[in-house]
């Protein structure tokens, strides 16, 4: 509904309405400005207003209330308090010294001690009274199951070096200009994009670019301290020739956003009128295609800053086209530092200058009665857009096509309070021609083959036809492949053979699952498969393509699908036979299962795996591997196991020779279990990291192999590459 440091300050007016702000302009004509800093325990937000002296709301008295428009908005900065916590905590466990880092349950002790003492320690007002040298003692319990006074650990800290870590690490004086630093580690704890400068003040100065302010109002949990303030203070008259902001005092630092919110709907969208002016505090951008050089992207402004809720903008002389009838992605930015774009202005895409939003991927549907031009065909459209009340960019795309009458409308909602993907920068170069079509003559000839009678031989007839390579197949063809051959899943009973193709190429069309546009409609209609079964069940080939087939697009099925699969399948996978090998993976491959049909499945790998150990096991290796994995390819946080499974798998599989032929995929099974993701709810503690290192160096893996147990490595695509059955397509990736 309303940024939270703008509620703030509609909360602050509605206070102090018999104490006006500003009386009118200052003696030179220069318009007032506001300063809302708003620091909060996770995130830091800006937000500039501004008063002309002129701009007046009558209350229910007839007294005039001065109206302020909202003039720049910060970006959203993952940087707050919970930053400083975690660097004071990080401090006092390398203080404390021991053997490897805090178990969980330690770590999050020394975490709320950390923010006690920091607390405690800012609460002072700098008088005499409050000793540098005071100093602070923090302790641990040793961890759960272990003796309380043999495993404890502790320290203390003075609170003049706690001081300098607040205010050094992430207050620091900075001089005029300054900007964050665009290098730097941060903190990244939780796995956040935490700011890399955990300078705030560096921050600040980045917004404000220069511009004078004559009054701050503080926000949010972490500003409670008065010296902090202070300090914020000063640093703006720094900035100001020595001019001093008054100081806007607030004494509901933690409730202010939610009364304002409130204050917000009451006046604002119920009455219509507010004490605030806000128009867009961003530009928002739609990349298009202009211009024939394939590596400079361009888009087009759809609402430029400042525009009003309710403000329709129609850019009449755009000549755009868009394509009908087939998935498309709209690819939607924001820009805060280009003021006077005009709606319809034509740009280059720069990635450090525009933010990415949530995409919309759609199609746009039009009854082939209404217009009779080519399947698939672009067509003239002209471009509306308008932003609400809550905040959504409503856009409309109106055909201009002389032969559709009336003219076709398409409605569009995005969401722009919801954060956006990576900035353009971060791209997966293979993902620029993520939406190329395919040549329609290829297509026709393509669809032709697919709606026939084809055998295993397919891919390299398609091959054939495309001329490319299929690992070159973007996702937009592969998705489009589907179409036809996802019409033909009850004609699988031509031949074995025809079928074993069919499952064959619908998990190679369709992996990983997710991914492009209108993908959950593509698994539904596979989903029929399962209820209609193998129409050859007793082929050798046919059971193990529709297992392969499944795990091809495990990303994309529900935790209810996966379950229903492992469950039709449990006999064929606890069988111990050869033939169980692909269902086996299957089930490996399935994140989303409970822990309870996990543990079951965990408790037969085991036991297959020490039972044959010298036979092959390389698929029960790789779904125990999986299984134990700290790093699911699709799946949330929830899906990884209890550490203790790990420690039962290696404790019960150490003993075997891993550098033997049968066993070397236990290498890779571990590594997964054991690598390292910068979470401590989810890492391995040390002690047990360290013993499976040992293991598996002794097995004759290369150092590089090891490297995900010694640091936070990101998944690589060759990681991801045997559980949805070769690599997967261009463009796409998974976390």
């Amino acid at each position: 509904l309303v940024e939270e440091p703008q509620a703030a300050f509609i909360a602050w007016l509605e206070a102090h309405q018999d104490q006006p702000v500003f009386d009118g302009k200052s003696g030179d004509g220069r318009t007032r400005r506001v300063l809302v800093c708003d620091i909060g325990g996770g995130t830091s937000d800006f937000s500039l207003f501004e008063y002309d002296g002129e701009a007046t709301l009558q209350d229910g008295e007839g007294r005039g209330l001065p109206v302020f428009e909202r003039v720049d908005v910060s970006d959203h900065i993952l940087l707050g308090g919970d930053n400083i916590d975690l660097a004071i905590a990080h401090q006092l466990e390398q203080a404390m010294g021991g053997t490897g880092e805090l178990g969980v349950d330690d770590w999050n002790l020394l975490l709320g001690s950390a923010r006690t003492i920091k607390e405690e320690a800012l609460s002072g007002n700098g008088s005499e009274n409050d000793d540098p040298d005071r100093a602070y003692r923090v302790a641990t319990g040793g961890g759960s199951g272990s003796s309380l006074f043999a495993s404890s650990r502790s320290t203390e800290i003075r609170r003049r070096a706690l001081l300098d870590l607040v205010e050094e690490g992430f207050f620091p004086l900075c001089p005029p200009g300054s900007s964050p630093r665009e290098e730097g580690q941060g903190l990244r704890e939780l796995g956040l994009p935490y700011a890399s400068d955990t300078a705030i003040t560096r921050h600040l100065s980045g917004f404000l670019k220069g511009r004078r302010i004559d009054a701050v109002l503080f926000n949010g949990g972490t500003l409670k301290p008065e010296r902090l303030q202070t300090r914020l203070l000063k640093q703006i008259a720094s900035w100001q020739g020595g001019e001093m902001p008054a100081r806007l005092a607030s004494t509901r630092l933690d409730e202010a956003v939610a009364i304002g919110a409130a204050a917000y709907g009451r006046r604002a969208l119920l009455s219509g009128q507010g004490l605030i002016r806000a128009g867009a505090a961003h530009g928002i951008y739609l990349e298009i295609e202009a211009g024939k050089k394939e590596d400079v992207r361009h888009v087009v402004c759809l609402l430029p800053k400042g525009s009003m809720p309710g403000e329709r903008h129609q850019p009449e002389k755009l000549p755009l086209k868009m394509r009908i009838n087939e998935p498309v992605v709209m690819r939607t930015f924001q820009n805060r530092l280009r003021p006077r774009d005009h709606a319809g202005q034509v740009l280059r895409l720069k990635d450090k200058e525009f933010h990415p939003l949530p995409n919309l991927e759609t199609v746009m549907r039009l009854d082939p009665g209404r217009f009779k031009g080519r399947p698939n065909q672009r067509i003239p459209v002209r471009l509306e857009a308008e932003l609400t009340e809550l905040g959504w960019l409503e856009m409309a795309l109106v055909s201009r096509h002389p032969d559709i009458r009336p003219p076709e409308t398409w409605q569009l909602e995005f969401n722009l309070r919801q954060a956006g993907g990576e900035a353009g920068e971060g791209r997966d170069p293979s993902a620029e021609n993520e939406f190329e079509p395919l040549d329609e003559n290829l297509a026709v000839e393509a669809d032709r083959l697919l709606g026939g009678k084809f055998g295993p031989g397919l891919l390299k007839e398609l091959e054939t036809i495309i001329g490319q390579s299929r690992s070159q197949w973007n996702p937009r063809w592969l998705r489009r492949f589907w179409t036809p051959l996802g019409e033909r899943i009850t004609s699988r009973h031509l031949s074995p053979e025809y079928e074993v193709a069919w499952l064959n190429a619908a998990g190679y069309f369709l992996r990983p699952g997710i991914g492009v546009a209108l993908d959950d409609e593509r698994i539904r209609t596979l989903w029929a498969l399962q209820s209609l079964e193998l129409a050859h069940p007793a082929g050798k080939q046919n059971r193990e393509q529709y297992y392969i087939l499944w795990r091809r697009v495990s990303a994309g099925l529900s935790a209810e699908q996966q379950k229903i699969l492992v469950g039709e399948s449990w006999d064929r996978i606890t069988s111990g036979t050869k033939q169980a090998a692909e269902a086996v993976r299957m089930a490996g491959s399935f994140e989303l299962l409970d822990h309870k049909v996990k543990a079951g499945l965990k408790d037969h790998l085991l036991e297959h795996i020490l039972a044959r150990s010298d036979r092959h096991c390389e698929p029960w290796i790789w779904a125990l591997g999986r299984i134990l994995s700290r790093c699911p390819f699709h799946a949330g946080e929830a899906a990884v196991v209890p550490d203790a499974w790990v420690l039962e798998a290696f404790e019960r599989l150490q003993g075997l020779p891993w550098e033997s032929k049968t066993l070397q995929p236990l290498g890779q099974a571990f590594i997964w279990a054991a690598r390292r993701t910068g979470h401590r709810a989810v890492d391995l503690k040390t002690g047990p990291r360290e013993a499976i290192l040992e293991k598996l160096a002794a097995s004759g893996l290369p150092e590089e192999a090891l490297l995900p147990l010694r640091e936070v490595v990101p998944l690589q695509r060759k990681d991801v590459q045997l559980q949805f059955g070769e690599a997967l397509p261009p463009g796409l990736q998974l976390d």
